[in-house]
């Protein structure tokens, strides 16, 4: 049975994660021009100990207990490549990961290339690995990401920081990558290891996104679809993780509908009342910042307070943070800012910052939550040409009103969409995707007992279905 099957991972729901290191004392972290920087009293200066060998590729991936980060590194092979070519691209790039102890300023490499590795060269086929940027396990002692070398499948690869073992684990369950394969990247959860596939419906010809489940030690449990979307079709454009009410939920952001809420284990997806609020682990009362996305994609950010203010806008979540002690916040522009009390200090030593487009910040760890009770700014009410205000949630259960008659339901969310039949008057339906302005409606596809597929909210000021109460 399917219950059976989640048997292994749902005690992991009710667990309750604290980190096992004081974390107020953490100091800044940051990436620039190729150099891992830390701050030491008032400055930030090289962190030489902790300074990889080869070129960094990514920011710092901090522990959960704040005492460790990874980074990822680009290997020989891949310089050399480009020194004799001049650049190199049409595909993800090999990269090696590194490890350090900041408690004991130790560094060590923790994957790597082939001792045969060869990349770019003639004739001789690539013999090279391709991995993805890895995931902290919640309680910090372990790690995953995926690997894959030429010919093979992908493999999750989990290290235990306690054994200081890797074990290796087909990914069978994966379909094929659209387009170029990448590693797939994870996310590891208090529901176990989740990743994401993208394939194409060969019948409706749809963008489908999938999850699939692992537990913690890399046992295949399941997968959901999370969406599909043809050409006019909703998609999602941010994952993250969550905590809603006590209970941790994959936050998806939808480009047209906003964010929802969605468990990981049934597939069910719930609104979110409110926007995601990122806060210090070690300070949760402290200062903390509702995110925003702008129609430009563009992310903003808002201080949790009743007034609504500050904002600090256009601000990539790499280049914001949030001190240990939850007082202050860091923000990357031309140089590293402290923020407090309405104040901004520069901090020396980071000058520059702004050369770097890949420069990124790390303070302390920081989580992701819909704080109940919270005042949040909303988005601006979705509304189609010739449609009414949409009042349609996405994961919510709504119906035909009465004096609407039935509703057409098509394949496609225009009028030129072939007809697949209507949803009656009072007969309940899923909201699964939506809206989609075209031909002066907002649609939505939608799933009933008998029919799944696009109808109209209304049109002109009247509304032809409700959400139920």
């Amino acid at each position: 049975m399917k219950m059976c099957r989640y048997a292994s991972v749902l005690w992991l729901m009710l667990m309750i994660w604290l980190p096992t290191a004081a974390q107020d004392n953490l100091p800044l972290l940051a990436v620039a021009n190729g150099t891992i920087l830390k701050q030491v009293g008032d400055a930030v200066q090289p962190y030489t100990e902790c300074q990889p060998t080869e070129p960094l590729t990514s920011g710092l991936l901090v522990s959960p207990d704040g005492t460790r980060f990874v980074v990822g590194t680009q290997p020989k092979v891949v310089t050399e490549a480009i020194q004799i070519q001049g650049s190199v691209g049409g595909g993800p790039l090999p990269i090696d990961l590194w490890m350090c102890d900041m408690q004991n300023n130790l560094l060590r490499k923790i994957a790597e290339q082939p001792s045969n590795a060869v990349f770019l060269a003639g004739d001789v086929p690539d013999n090279v690995t391709i991995r993805s940027y890895p995931a902290w396990s919640p309680d910090g002692t372990a790690l995953v990401w995926t690997e894959q070398r030429p010919g093979l499948v992908y493999n999750m690869m989990l290290y235990r920081l306690t054994t200081d073992t890797i074990v290796q684990i087909p990914l069978t369950e994966l379909p094929e990558a659209l387009g170029i394969p990448s590693a797939p990247e994870p996310l590891w959860s208090s529901m176990g290891i989740l990743f994401f596939a993208f394939t194409l419906d060969d019948v409706t010809f749809e963008n489908v996104e999938s999850l699939y489940i692992y537990n913690n030690d890399g046992v295949f449990v399941d997968s959901q679809e999370l969406n599909r979307s043809g050409e006019l079709g909703d998609f999602i454009t941010d994952r993250i993780l969550v905590t809603s009410n006590g209970t941790e939920y994959l936050g998806v952001l939808m480009a047209q509908a906003g964010w929802m809420l969605v468990n990981p284990l049934t597939g069910e997806k719930l609104p979110m009342f409110g926007l995601p609020e990122l806060y210090s682990v070690s300070a949760p009362d402290g200062l903390s910042l509702i995110v925003q996305t702008d129609e430009n994609y563009h992310t903003n950010w808002q201080l949790n307070d009743l007034e609504g203010k500050p904002t600090f806008d256009n601000y990539p979540r790499t280049r914001i943070a949030i001190s240990p002690d939850g007082t202050t916040l860091a923000l990357g522009t031309s140089m590293i800012e402290l923020w407090r009390a309405g104040t901004t200090t520069p901090i020396p030593g980071s000058e520059g910052f702004a050369d770097d487009l890949r420069a990124s910040i790390s303070w302390g760890v920081l989580r992701w939550r819909v704080k109940e009770g919270a005042v949040f700014a909303t988005p601006a009410p979705i509304i189609c040409d010739g449609a009414p205000i949409s009042r349609l949630v996405v994961g919510g259960q709504a119906q035909v009103l009465a004096d609407a008659g039935a509703n057409n339901v098509r394949e496609q969310p225009t009028t030129a969409g072939a007809r697949l039949g209507q949803i009656n008057a009072g007969e309940p339906f899923t909201v699964l995707e939506g809206p989609v302005c075209a031909d002066g409606y907002a649609w939505y596809r939608v799933q009933s007992a008998t029919i799944t597929g696009w109808t109209a909210e209304g049109r002109g000021d009247t509304y032809w279905v409700e959400m139920l109460p």
